[in-house]
């Protein structure tokens, strides 16, 4: 039983919640697999890791809530949710979703590092990191396009605006005398990074990776992380499921037992 696994799951179930996940029955895609405070995943958002599928944006919440327990707190990261720079274009913000990302998601811009973004440009995401150690916008594009590159640049310099307005409020500072913080002024770079093969849809994953394991490299010209694979696909989905941010995960533990003794023959 699953209340048998103890606080450390072992790696044997591995491979059993990950069959679970991506080839259990279709009846269960509406099942809340990952819960917290911010998103509610469903086995059919998680399904869009399967290598060629395009991944949703609660993937990246989750990602979010996965990175501030196990990692992201300490390097003093925060993120700003996709569904919200979404709406940078679409006219104000209401203030009890800009208080929601303060709280939940950035805490005070001047005790943060980075700031990640998630970008979504017609059917491709890429990432924008807003330095705020070094004065820097970083751009990571795991599939340029020269004709695509001028709008993804629009985007990111109307993000730098969105940024500016949004800091422009004293309640954003822990320190009443830190100087104001101006995105729009940061320097644009563009490093180089791993490129996909064009119909892969490994865009979403690239971003994931990144926003996860930023904390081991102190440059973003890397390599090694940056390739997507079928291995990095079923390993983001599993550690999104069985880290321990997640409320569901001894639920979703039991299902997965369920649907494996399923196969067994009972003598």
């Amino acid at each position: 039983m699953a209340e048998d696994v103890g606080s450390k799951i072992p790696k044997v179930l591995f491979p059993v919640v990950g069959m679970f996940l991506f080839k259990g029955p279709s009846t269960l895609f509406r099942e809340i697999l990952v819960s917290n405070l911010h998103c509610a995943m469903t086995r059919k958002a998680l399904k869009t890791l399967e290598p060629g599928r395009q991944v949703v944006d609660d993937l990246y919440t989750s990602t979010d809530s996965a990175g501030k327990d196990a990692c992201l707190r300490p390097h003093k990261a925060a993120m700003i949710p996709a569904d919200d720079l979404y709406a940078t274009g679409r006219g104000p913000i209401p203030e009890a979703t800009i208080s929601a990302i303060r709280k939940d998601f950035m805490g005070y811009a001047d005790e943060v590092l980075k700031i990640y973004c998630p970008m979504w440009c017609d059917n491709h995401w890429f990432l924008v990191i807003v330095d705020l150690a070094r004065n820097r916008f970083v751009y990571l594009d795991s599939l340029r396009s020269p004709i695509a590159r001028s709008k993804r640049h629009r985007l990111s310099r109307r993000l730098a605006i969105f940024l500016d307005d949004l800091l422009d409020d004293r309640a954003w500072h822990a320190n009443e005398d830190t100087d104001k913080i101006e995105c729009s002024e940061f320097e644009i770079t563009e490093p180089n990074v791993t490129q996909q093969l064009p119909q892969s849809n490994d865009c979403g994953v690239f971003v994931a990776q990144w926003m996860i394991m930023y904390h081991l490299f102190y440059d973003y010209d890397v390599e090694t992380f940056q390739l997507v694979t079928d291995y990095s696909r079923m390993r983001l989905a599993i550690d999104m499921v069985l880290k321990y941010h997640n409320d569901n995960r001894m639920e979703t533990i039991e299902a997965a037992l369920r649907y494996w003794r399923s196969f067994s023959v009972t003598p």
